[in-house]
């Protein structure tokens, strides 16, 4: 079962999470309240306005796709993919690979971070997995275990060197 709002795309919620949703699902012109929020204001990429909202009380399991902006308080069990920015608050979890425009991480992810722009890790931010980027901000205090590529200019990577076979003449003597 999927439930759309906003630009975006979301399979599954767990548990029974759907029932107890189910009038926040029909706010003002059937317009999910607790999802969408067009022009809101937050932390994410210098407050860029959040289109789609996923709170801390929501628990997600499968894919969420978006075009617009894209904040998650809650946890997600998936991927996500989003062709715009990012915020991942203090109380998030998410366990799975993240695609994104730019992405500003405070909560915890445990995958891999795939932005075609910016990844901005907060003091609070958690992550276990690799990173790839143009570019990068770290805070003070962030828990990072992983591989990181920040690549402003997207050149190739230089070739390995060759490692020449030693000759060591003092054995001969």
């Amino acid at each position: 079962m999927g439930i759309g709002f906003g630009n975006s795309r979301v399979w599954q919620v767990r548990g029974n999470k759907l029932a107890s949703l189910k009038g926040a699902l029909q706010g003002a012109g059937g317009v999910p309240y607790f999802c969408k929020l067009e022009n809101r204001k937050d932390t994410m990429a210098e407050n860029a306005p959040t289109h789609s909202f996923i709170t801390a009380d929501v628990e997600i399991v499968g894919t969420v796709t978006s075009n617009s902006a894209i904040r998650i308080d809650g946890k997600l069990e998936g991927e996500l993919i989003c062709e715009n920015d990012v915020a991942i608050g203090k109380t998030a979890e998410i366990k799975g690979n993240l695609s994104v425009n730019s992405i500003s991480v405070a909560g915890t992810i445990n995958g891999n971070i795939n932005a075609k722009d910016k990844i901005d890790l907060k003091s609070t931010a958690k992550l276990l997995g690799d990173i790839k980027a143009k570019r990068l901000s770290v805070e003070d205090g962030v828990t990072f275990v992983g591989r990181s590529e920040v690549n402003p200019t997207g050149a190739q990577a230089a070739p390995a060197p060759v490692q020449r076979e030693r000759n060591d003449s003092s054995e001969e003597k």
